[in-house]
């Protein structure tokens, strides 16, 4: 049987592709990397839960090319103002300005896989991310709290998978980390 490895904590040789099942037990499976150009991948052993059958996996979608027509560079130019960035030239000085290239690519995301229309990913953006985070902090920002919670309750009302960038660290060490929930059986769970 053929199936894909669909966990990325397994790394990019292993991750994406497809495998060979050797032999399996009641909770995990020995398979063989399909290498192409190679008669012979390595072995690995998976759990259930990190493949899906190469028969359930539909067929990747071609990928559009970043062309930009004249609609859609004013559609861009509309929804993430570049005016703030003038007055920077480190991203590192200011972390709203690597939200707004989060936006972008989630704007790319949506149009490439086409699920603008579907209700069921929420991606929460990572301004309100941090308002929300900002606001926490603060000893008046109670207000300010509750209509970013408002916010997140409507963007997320008939969502099954929840996108939201977490902007933390220490130090010098700040990032950007995703944090994807999914609803599984009626309750959340981050993954």
């Amino acid at each position: 049987m053929m199936v894909r490895c669909i966990d990325e904590a397994v790394g990019r040789s292993v991750c994406g592709q497809v495998l060979e099942i050797l032999s399996n037990t009641e909770c995990s499976v020995l398979a063989r990397v399909q290498m192409p150009g190679h008669k012979m991948g390595k072995n690995v052993s998976l759990g259930f839960q990190q493949i899906v059958a190469l028969s359930t996996v539909s067929a990747p979608k071609a990928a559009k090319k970043l062309q930009l027509n004249y609609d859609t560079r004013v559609e861009l130019d509309y929804k993430f103002s570049a005016d703030e960035l003038k007055d920077h030239v480190d991203l590192k000085m200011d972390s709203r300005l690597a939200g707004v290239h989060l936006e972008r690519a989630w704007w790319l995301i949506e149009r490439d896989l086409e699920i603008e229309s579907c209700r069921k990913i929420a991606f929460i953006r990572p301004d309100l991310t941090a308002t929300v985070f900002y606001q926490i902090r603060q000893a008046e920002g109670a207000e300010a709290l509750c209509l970013a919670s408002a916010k997140f309750a409507a963007l997320t009302r008939d969502a099954e998978c929840i996108l939201v960038p977490v902007w933390g660290g220490v130090g010098v060490s700040q990032h950007w980390t995703l944090l994807s929930l999914e609803k599984i059986a009626g309750s959340w769970t981050a993954l």
